[in-house]
C-alpha cells in the first residue's frame, strides 16, 4: 500500500471563525487505515467544532480535508457519509419500537440509497441478512437480533448505535464519547466492541474518559482553545507536562 492510499483521513491548516471568534486555528490531524487516535482537550477546547468540520457538520473558513485522497472540504455531512466518513453521536438515535435487526438493516437500506417503501421485502435477502449479522457480531448483539430495542439497556444501545454505523462498512469512523452515559459496570461492553472493530477501519475517537482513551488508542491529539498542542502515543501525552498542567492533572495517573 503506498504512501497516499494509506492516509485514510487528512485535515490541513484547518480553521473555522464565527465572527471575530476563531475556534479552530491551523489544525493538521492524520488518521492512517487501521489508526486507533483520540481526540481530548478541557472543556471549551473546540473538540466538538473540529469534528462538526471534518464530519460535514459546519464548513470551515479554511483550509482541507481529505478522506482516502479525495477531497471532501465542499462536501456535506450525507456526501461524506456516502464515502465512508461515519460520526458515531453523544446521544443514541434508534428506531425503539423495532427490532435490533431492523434498526441494522434500515440504516443500510438508508446507505445504500435504497426505498425505504420495500424495506419489509428484504428481509430475506441473504446478502443484507449477512451484513446485518456482521454488523451485530462485531458489537456482540448478534444473539438478540430479533429483539426489541427496548429490551437493551443503555450501554447495549451504544453497541446498536455502533453496529449502525458499522453496517455502511465505513473507512473513517468518529467515535463521539462512547461511553457517554453508560452506567460504569457496562463501560467494559463499549471497551471490547471497539476492540473488535475490523483492523483497516481508521477510529478517531472523542472521549473524556481517560482510562478507555489510553486503553484504546495508540495516538493522541491534544486540542486546546482550538488549537494542536501535541499529538504523540499515549505515553508521551502522560508524560507532558503541558498536558498535565492544563488537562489531565489527576484525571490519570501515571503507570
Amino acid at each position: 500500500m503506498n504512501a497516499v492510499t494509506d492516509i485514510a483521513l487528512s485535515v490541513r491548516g484547518l480553521n473555522r471563525s464565527f465572527g471575530a471568534l476563531s475556534v479552530t486555528s491551523n489544525v493538521d490531524l492524520t488518521l492512517r487505515r487501521g489508526a486507533r487516535a483520540a481526540l481530548i482537550g478541557p472543556n471549551g477546547a473546540g473538540k466538538t467544532t473540529l469534528i462538526n468540520l471534518v464530519s460535514g457538520a459546519l464548513r470551515p473558513s479554511s483550509g482541507r480535508i481529505q478522506l482516502l485522497g479525495k477531497d471532501v472540504t465542499g462536501l456535506g455531512q450525507a456526501e461524506r457519509a456516502r464515502l465512508g466518513l461515519l460520526r458515531s453521536f453523544q446521544i443514541t438515535r434508534l428506531f425503539k419500537p423495532m427490532t435490533i435487526g431492523d434498526n441494522v438493516r434500515l440504516a443500510i437500506l438508508q446507505s445504500s440509497g435504497r426505498r425505504l417503501g420495500i424495506w419489509r421485502d428484504t428481509r430475506c435477502e441473504p446478502e443484507l441478512d449477512e451484513q446485518v449479522f456482521v454488523a451485530l457480531k462485531t458489537v456482540g448483539l448478534h444473539d438478540r437480533e430479533s429483539a426489541g430495542v427496548t429490551t437493551l439497556a443503555y450501554g447495549e444501545q451504544r453497541l446498536l448505535e455502533l453496529a449502525l454505523a458499522l453496517s455502511t462498512r465505513p473507512s473513517v469512523l468518529l467515535l463521539d464519547e462512547p461511553a457517554a452515559g453508560v452506567p460504569q459496570g457496562e463501560s467494559n461492553v463499549i471497551i471490547q466492541a471497539v476492540e473488535r472493530l475490523p483492523a483497516d477501519l481508521a477510529v478517531l475517537l472523542i472521549e473524556h474518559d481517560m482510562d478507555l482513551v489510553f486503553r484504546l488508542a495508540n495516538e493522541i491529539t491534544v486540542l486546546v482553545a482550538g488549537s494542536v498542542l501535541m499529538t504523540g502515543t499515549p505515553q508521551k501525552v502522560e508524560a507532558d507536562e503541558r498536558v498535565q498542567r492544563l488537562y489531565l492533572g489527576d484525571k490519570h495517573v501515571t503507570h
